[in-house]
């Protein structure tokens, strides 16, 4: 029979479901409610802004005029003045069409128009002539459309952040100080009264459960001093480690991770325009070292960031990350040449690593296993929404305030997480940094195991170089020249990581169920190339969009089973070795592949031009997925390593 804590505790998933539905149900009415607004507010402003600029630029194209009739000059002795007219309604979107007329009849025309003007200007100087101008009804359209696509977003951002402030909150306010207070409770019952209850907040929860265990632990001290109890209840702890939770790191890290993913969109195109005085390289593989210095710094520090976590401390180990972080933003927001961007980009890639790695051992190290693995699963998840939510936002921001103040927004948004961190991070006790400094790892016999190998060099570093060259690099250079602004292309982007998301409670249950862990990593990894090769030659947006769609419902089944699937070829050297330092070398060297693919993707597109890269990039990843099956074909896999295939 469960004693009342816990059958009290155990309904906390349930006020936590009624919690987050009550706020997620207000936040919608009330985003619902501004957005209607708003819009109506932009539909009513709208065209009249728009008629407003077009009679701008008519006067001052009929003021050009007027300086040529005045001076004598016959328009049709203007040397390209059809050229100039078209120029007009080419650079200045609101306006269809500019037609000079005289008399009724039309002299000079960027187009032939089918319906009556809406703005027409006298020619001083020039009797019987008129300027008239049309004004495009469908840019109102596409305006109004695009609002209506950035609310949207806007609202998915919402619910991304209502769930990550929700469970942080509820997690920290609620969940956890119960916890604790039942944990202590019961090493009270059993007779242990060597520690007191401290719980970092101030709320009633907290504040009752302090004075409770406080008041049973001297209680217990008078009437069993044979027991032992602690003298001063403010220096006490239940264990230093179960005072950690995964909402410790929730906030902090979407944060971090939010602010360096609003530039995803733009890099490439930021860089193209800030331009660069080198010229021993190609100019599209120029466009790409920003991305390669990235990931590379995050490659090779990645597994130095693990071990000073351990002997530092995670916390130590995250503000001293923001540094580098917070520094390369700023040279990346100043900079007037490419390589002071790739400066900064690989200054904020090795704060990225510091940072990333801290937190993702500040949850291995909670002493609950159960705990640690939900908090696992939590710390990805995290990671794509922040990805889905800094993409999508950075594309709608830096069409209305600029590259250089989204960078100053990154670092911004740095700091704040950083004095968030510093706040709700808890120390790690010396003992377990001494314990995980000792352990040791040989990543040498790890490599010596073919099959290991195989596995990352055809599906593990091709993944990475799509997601790197093709996604990061060569849909924001591709859907600029294909005439979509920076909040299209961060719609677009952010179909991958929606698709990851979604998709993964289902990757993860085919991995698990089931005997299909090698044929669904081939199958995920040949078909992450097969939309590429089969959409190469559509230059639309919609074939990107179908390219991303088919890649990110690959890549989505593609995670759970390669890493069931390594483990598996790994078994003989996890005893030794270790599951942890297995994963943690998959992952270090899959960033070859962050590295290479932008790289490959700049080469490709300089000399190929973008629909061939795009169908060469698709044939590498589809090819070696087949290498990959041929290898395992001719080595006699058993059954039981490829899960019973």
């Amino acid at each position: 029979m469960k004693d009342p804590l816990q059958a009290a505790t155990s309904e906390l998933p349930k006020l936590k479901r009624e919690l987050f539905g009550i706020i997620m149900l207000v936040v919608v009415i009330a985003t619902l409610a501004v957005s209607w607004k708003t819009l109506g507010i932009f539909e009513e402003k709208l065209s009249p802004l728009i008629t407003k600029k077009v009679a701008l630029v008519g006067e001052q194209v009929a003021d050009d005029l007027s300086l040529v009739a005045t001076n004598g000059i016959p328009f049709s002795k203007v040397p390209d003045l059809q050229k100039y007219l078209q120029n007009v309604s080419a650079q200045h979107p609101e306006i269809e069409h500019v037609v000079l007329q005289r008399n009724a009849n039309d002299l000079f025309a960027s187009e032939k128009p089918e319906r009556d003007f809406d703005l027409s200007f006298k020619i001083s100087g020039a009797e019987n002539f008129q300027l008239q101008l049309w004004i495009d009804q469908k840019f109102t359209q596409k305006s109004m459309e695009n609002i209506l696509f950035d609310i949207g977003v806007l609202l998915f951002v919402g619910f991304i952040l209502c769930i990550e402030i929700t469970l942080s909150l509820v997690a920290f306010n609620i969940t956890n100080p119960l916890g604790r207070f039942r944990l202590i409770l019961l090493r009270y019952q059993a007779g242990n009264f060597s520690k007191v209850l401290r719980l970092r907040g101030k709320d009633a929860i907290a504040s009752s459960s302090r004075v409770i265990a406080k008041a049973v632990n001297e209680r217990a001290r008078r009437e069993h001093p044979d027991k032992g109890g602690v003298q001063n209840a403010n220096s006490g702890s239940v264990e230093s480690l179960q005072q950690r939770s995964v909402a410790d790191v929730r906030i902090p890290l979407f944060i971090f991770v939010f602010a360096d993913e609003l530039q995803k969109s733009f890099m490439p195109v930021f860089v193209k325009e800030v331009g660069t005085g080198l010229t021993f390289l190609p100019l599209d593989v120029l466009l790409g070292l920003p991305i390669m210095a990235f990931m590379a710094m995050i490659a090779i520090f990645t597994p130095l960031a693990g071990r000073w976590s351990d002997m530092y401390g995670s916390k130590k180990i995250y503000l001293f990350g923001l540094i580098p972080a917070f520094s390369g933003h700023l040279f990346c927001g100043f900079a007037t040449d490419v390589i002071w961007i790739v400066f900064g980009r690989g200054l904020t890639g090795f704060g990225y690593a510091m940072i990333v790695i801290c937190c993702q051992g500040y949850i291995a190290g909670i002493s609950e296993s159960r705990e640690r693995a939900s908090g696992m699963a939590a710390f990805v998840g995290i990671l794509m929404s922040a990805s889905m939510a800094g993409i999508a936002i950075g594309g709608i921001l830096v069409e209305r305030i600029g590259y250089q103040n989204i960078f100053a927004l990154s670092a911004g948004l740095t700091l704040i997480a950083g004095f968030i961190a510093y706040s709700f991070f808890i120390s790690e006790d010396m003992k377990s940094r001494e314990d995980a400094v000792h352990e040791k790892t040989s990543f040498l016999k790890i490599l010596s195991n073919t099959k290991f190998l195989v596995t990352i060099l055809m599906s593990a570093i091709p993944a990475k170089i799509i997601l790197t060259g093709f996604i990061y690099f060569i849909i924001p250079l591709y859907l600029f020249s294909l005439g979509s602004s920076a909040a299209e292309t961060a719609r677009v982007m952010m179909i991958y990581p929606i698709l990851v998301i979604s998709l993964g409670p289902l990757s993860a249950w085919v991995a698990g169920h089931g005997a299909r862990t090698f044929k669904v990593l081939v199958f995920g990894c040949f078909f992450s190339g097969i939309g590429l090769i089969i959409f190469h030659q559509d230059q639309t947006v919609l074939a990107v969009i179908l390219m991303i769609f088919l890649m990110g419902v690959a890549h989505a089944f593609m995670k759970a089973p390669q890493i069931n699937f390594i483990m598996e070829i790994a078994e003989t050297e996890m005893p030794e070795q270790g599951r942890t330092a297995i994963l943690g070398l998959l992952r270090t060297l899959e960033r070859i592949g962050s590295v290479i693919g932008p790289l490959l993707a700049g080469a490709l597109v300089a000399f190929f031009g973008f629909s061939n890269a795009i169908l060469v990039i698709g044939c590498l990843i589809s090819g070696s997925a087949v290498a990959m099956l041929c290898y395992f074909a001719r080595s006699n896999l058993n059954a039981s390593t490829v899960s019973h295939d």
